[in-house]
C-alpha cells in the first residue's frame, strides 16, 4: 500500500519511508508542538498586555481621587455620583456588572448624551466588545437580591476600552432603584479632599492604582516565567521521545546501512533530516489556524473577569517562538546524532542472527 517512490534518491526516498512509517508519532509530535506554542505565546504576550492595560487604566481615568462614601459630609464640596454593582444578564451568562451615575457638571459629561431617557444607558467600549453589544440593543441588570431583570436600552458606546460598566445619569440612575433624585455614594475630585473618616469606604488614587497593578504584574511575571519553562520542557521531551522511538524501531536498518559504508552524519540525516524539515514548515503552516485560535482562548479566558482586554501579540513574539522551537529540537536531535553515533553493531546484528 505504500506509494512509488521511483525517480528519488535513496536517501530521499528512504527519508520519506521513515517519515510515513512514523506519521502517528509525527502527529503527535505536532500536537505537543502546537500546545507548547499555545503556552509560549501566552507566557510571552501576557506581561506586555497587561502593561499595556496598566498604562491605559491611568490614562482612563477621569479624576486622580475617587472617594467612596458611606454618607455625605457637609465640608466636602466636589463632584458627585454614585456607583452600584449590578446582577447582570447576558443571555444564559450572569455576572457583576458596574453601574455608574455621574451628576451634572463632571468630566464624564462628555460620555452622557443630552437627549437620554429613563431607561437608556451608555456603556463602555470594552463591555460593548467582550459581550458584542451595539447601539440600540438592551441589557439586562437587578440590584442584588431582586427577582425580576430589567431591560435598558444601548443609546451610546463611550470610549474606555478596558472597563466593563454602563453610565446614567445620576438622577436616572436614583430613579431606576426607587431612591431620592440626590442620593450619592462618591466623590470626584482631581486634589486631594479631606473626608471624614467615620464617613469614608475607601479612596481610589490614580498614582497608587499604577503602583498597586506594575506590584502584581511583577508577582505574576514569575508565574510566566515558569510556564515558559515548562513549555519548552515539554516540547524538549516530546521530540526527544519521538526521535528515540523512531531510532530504537530502525536499529536494525541503522546498522545495515553503516555496513555499506554511510557514515553516522549520513545516517543521522536519514533518519532525524526529514523530521526536521517537517518540523521546520510545521509552524509557519500552522500560523493560519494557530493565531486565531490563540486570540480565542484568551478572550475566553478573561471573559468571565470584569475587564476587556484586547489580544494582540508582537511578532516579534512569533518570531521568538519559532526560533526555540527550532533552538529545542536542535538540541533533542543532537541526542539521536549521540545515540547514532553510540550504537553497537556487534550486540544489533547477533539479535539478528539469533
Amino acid at each position: 500500500s505504500a506509494p512509488s517512490l521511483e525517480g528519488l534518491s535513496l536517501l530521499r526516498a528512504a527519508r520519506l519511508r521513515i517519515l510515513g512509517e512514523n506519521r502517528l508519532n509525527i502527529l503527535a509530535l505536532f500536537f505537543g508542538m502546537f500546545v507548547g506554542n499555545v503556552l509560549l505565546l501566552f507566557s510571552m504576550a501576557m506581561g506586555p498586555m497587561f502593561d499595556d492595560y496598566a498604562d491605559s487604566i491611568k490614562r482612563d481615568m477621569k479624576y486622580n481621587y475617587t472617594y467612596m462614601i458611606k454618607a455625605p459630609d457637609p465640608d466636602v464640596h466636589a463632584d458627585k455620583g454614585l456607583s452600584l454593582t449590578m446582577d447582570y444578564k447576558k443571555g444564559d451568562d450572569k455576572s457583576d456588572l458596574n453601574l455608574l451615575g455621574p451628576d451634572k457638571n463632571t468630566a464624564y459629561d462628555k460620555d452622557l448624551p443630552t437627549t437620554m431617557k429613563a431607561d437608556e444607558v451608555v456603556i463602555s467600549t470594552g463591555l460593548a466588545k467582550r459581550d458584542d453589544l451595539n447601539i440600540g440593543d438592551t441589557i439586562e441588570v437587578k440590584l442584588p437580591g431582586k427577582k425580576e431583570y430589567r431591560k435598558l436600552k444601548v443609546a451610546a458606546i463611550a470610549h474606555d476600552i478596558h472597563s466593563v460598566q454602563a453610565l446614567m445619569p445620576m438622577e436616572a440612575l436614583n430613579k431606576f432603584i426607587d431612591k431620592d433624585a440626590g442620593n450619592f455614594n462618591l466623590y470626584w475630585s482631581q486634589k486631594p479632599l479631606h473626608v471624614d473618616d467615620d464617613r469614608l469606604l475607601t479612596t481610589i488614587d490614580r498614582a497608587k492604582t499604577g503602583a498597586y497593578l506594575e506590584a502584581f504584574l511583577e508577582n505574576f511575571d514569575g508565574a510566566l516565567l515558569t510556564t515558559r519553562i515548562l513549555a519548552m520542557v515539554f516540547y524538549f521531551t516530546l521530540v526527544y521521545t519521538v526521535s528515540k522511538l523512531i531510532l530504537e524501531k530502525s536499529q536494525k536498518d541503522i546498522c545495515y546501512l553503516k555496513i555499506f559504508g554511510y557514515g553516522d552524519g549520513e545516517v543521522a540525516s536519514v533518519y532525524l533530516l526529514g523530521m526536521g524539515i517537517a518540523v521546520a514548515l510545521f509552524y509557519p503552516l500552522s500560523l493560519p489556524l494557530f493565531d486565531p485560535l490563540v486570540r480565542y482562548l484568551f478572550a475566553l479566558s478573561v471573559s468571565k473577569l470584569s475587564v476587556y482586554m484586547e489580544p494582540h501579540f508582537a511578532a516579534k513574539s512569533y518570531v521568538t517562538i519559532y526560533a526555540l522551537d527550532l533552538a529545542v529540537f536542535a538540541a533533542a536531535q543532537a541526542l539521536g546524532r549521540r545515540k547514532i553515533k553510540g550504537l553497537n553493531m556487534v550486540e544489533e546484528l547477533k539479535k539478528v542472527s539469533g
